[in-house]
């Protein structure tokens, strides 16, 4: 009987926690279906300008609706509130949706022309305008749609060109950008891309900064700098924004590559500043002429350039030296120390021309002209010599009486004397008059040949030294270096080589 009674409590407990259960639940907050609690909310948000709440609220609302028409209704508010908070790609896709649901709302497809000419999208912006003048007809008045045609086509011609006319790049985007497109992060990354191929650096940090304000880890924008950076010089900073980018994005290709472009080009540069030291002046040019191609337009482009012309005048090579040297001289910034000594070492290889002295004058009174008192010692020094080869250029010429160039190498000048000196011998020659002459032109020999063999005496000879204390050239040569010429009756004159 105690049992029955103790499971019938036991019955009667468990029903009662049951209905206090139940009781509990039905006292809850049962969920939302009204969305005009959320609306009215949203409206109040608006009209207090606390845009992040209104939009929560729209949020809110939207699950709640069925109806297309008011769906599309509160997503124009979301895309009006996105267009007054700057998001302006969010409002894009918001207004985007809208159009493909219902292409006659006319107030959307105002909104959404103006927003795609703001971002610089002018293709959208054309076909939406023409949509809306479809439904409105002159709803949107500025910019017309000639207006947002002409911008169109200025940007094509720009994409296409903005490699080879960057000047017209900058002007004519600097023009898009303040007229139609303030907000085109796009055309302002375009810009800052002109303005390093411009090296307007100053206007491409200026376009980077303002990209990277509004989206710090644009992958593109990074690679902008880093590159900006480079041209500077900055290269630790450079590589350090390479490495920023590729966190963000390991596989994004333009950082990829500019970071082992930057690699590329220090080896480049080290293996062709130990050319230079082996003197292998070719391969030390070819080295450089590659960073140049990789770089295009490095940071110490003037100075690499200054090497590949002092290159060609350590070689003594004439024929490609001056031509090469000329188109780097072209290419520097003038009044610079690199360009002066380039223009010096210009001179130099018009000294070794045979009547390149007036070409030599000139160079030298352009490098001293842009010096503004810089290598002054090298100007004065070069100054002299070219006084001291003008006085020369009555007196005898070593280089053209044995027939070769000023740069000719030792063998190539043993080889030429060799060869005079068997033509001209005077044994050769029949008649006492004759002889004599023969005679005269076999001591000219002889005297270049002992002045251009002998590498101190060329150098004061190069440098338009006097080789004796007279102020003359000739004294002293005795012209008998022991050549057995095989002519018979060869008498005094007798040569080696």
């Amino acid at each position: 009987m105690l049992r029955l009674k103790s499971r019938f409590f036991s019955s009667i407990g468990l029903i009662l926690l049951l209905t206090s259960i139940l009781f509990s639940t039905s006292q809850c907050e049962s969920p939302q279906t009204d969305p005009a609690p959320f609306l009215t909310a949203a409206s109040n948000h608006l009209s207090n300008h606390k845009y992040a709440e209104a939009l929560e609220n729209f949020s809110k609302a939207l699950p709640l609706i069925y109806d297309q028409k008011e769906q599309l209704q509160i997503h124009s508010k979301r895309a009006e509130i996105y267009y007054l908070l700057k998001k302006y790609d969010m409002a894009l896709e918001t207004l985007k949706m809208i159009a493909q649901k219902d292409s006659s709302r006319a107030a959307d497809l105002k909104m959404l022309v103006q927003v795609e000419m703001r971002l610089g999208k002018f293709d959208d912006a054309v076909e939406s305008m023409r949509e809306l003048e479809k439904v409105a007809p002159g709803a949107l008045r500025s910019p017309s749609l000639t207006q947002m045609q002409d911008a169109q086509r200025r940007l094509k011609q720009v994409r296409a060109s903005y490699q080879t006319d960057p000047h017209k790049c900058l002007t004519e985007l600097s023009s898009l950008i303040s007229s139609y497109a303030s907000d085109a992060l796009e055309l302002r990354l375009l810009r800052a891309e002109c303005a390093i191929l411009q090296r307007a650096f100053k206007i491409a940090a200026a376009e980077i900064k303002q990209v990277l304000e509004k989206e710090p880890l644009n992958t593109h924008a990074l690679a902008l700098y880093a590159q900006y950076l480079y041209k500077l010089g900055a290269i630790d900073k450079a590589k350090d924004t390479l490495r920023r980018c590729l966190t963000s994005d390991p596989d994004n290709k333009l950082c990829m590559k500019q970071h082992k472009n930057i690699k590329k080009g220090e080896r480049l540069l080290l293996k062709a500043e130990i050319k230079l030291e082996d003197k292998k002046w070719d391969e030390a040019v070819d080295r450089f002429n590659q960073y140049l191609e990789l770089f295009k337009d490095p940071y110490n482009r003037d100075e690499v350039l200054g090497k590949i012309c002092n290159a060609y005048l350590q070689k003594k090579d004439i024929k490609k030296g001056i031509p090469e040297c000329t188109k780097i001289v072209d290419q520097m910034d003038p009044g610079t120390s690199t360009f002066i000594n380039a223009v010096l070492d210009r001179a130099e290889l018009h000294f070794l021309e045979e009547d390149g002295l007036e070409d030599a004058e000139k160079d030298i009174n352009l490098a001293e002209t842009d010096s503004q008192g810089q290598e002054g010692k090298r100007i004065r020094s070069m100054k002299q010599k070219l006084e001291r080869l003008k006085r020369m250029a009555s007196r005898k010429d070593y280089y053209k009486i044995l027939g070769v160039p000023k740069s000719a190498t030792k063998k190539e000048i043993k080889k030429a004397y060799r060869k005079k000196a068997i033509e001209n011998h005077p044994d050769r020659v029949q008649g006492e008059d004759d002889r004599k002459k023969a005679g005269k032109k076999m001591r000219d020999i002889t005297e270049a040949y002992e002045v251009l063999s002998d590498p101190d005496k060329k150098r004061r000879f190069d440098n338009g030294e006097d080789l004796d204390g007279n102020g003359g050239q000739g004294g002293g040569f005795q012209g008998h270096h022991g050549f057995q010429g095989g002519f018979p009756g060869g008498g005094e004159w007798t040569f080696h080589f």
